[in-house]
């Protein structure tokens, strides 16, 4: 994560994203931000694309425009890396896709937050 895109603007071909996994944040900007939701992904480029149609997701566009990341993350790290994503950013609307409630947690850097280096 690091790369902040507004939703409707992504390409999954222009940004390396179609058709590869990885984990996804959907927030809203504005005065008080907040997480839409995130999740794990087979097809990022896919998801993220779906996202940018859907109308539950879209209403938040006048919260001061809708943005994205994802990572690239390994299939077997992703279920530890959602679950702390998951406790720390409490989104709007839960992911599709849970993950396992066996899944050691991945301590990440959340978008916007100092990486300490």
């Amino acid at each position: 994560m690091g790369q902040f895109s507004r939703l409707t603007l992504i390409d999954p071909e222009h940004d390396g994203i179609g058709g590869v996994t990885g984990i996804y944040v959907v927030w809203h900007g504005g005065v008080q931000p907040r997480w839409i939701t995130l999740g794990k992904s087979k097809d990022l480029g896919s998801t993220l694309t779906g996202f940018a149609r859907d109308e539950e997701i879209r209403q938040y566009q006048v919260h001061g425009g809708v943005f994205t990341t994802w990572a690239l993350i390994r299939e077997e790290h992703q279920d530890g890396v959602l679950r702390f994503l998951l406790g720390m950013m409490r989104p709007i609307i839960e992911p599709s896709k849970k993950p396992s409630d066996d899944a050691r947690m991945i301590a990440v850097i959340l978008p916007g937050a100092e990486s300490g280096a």
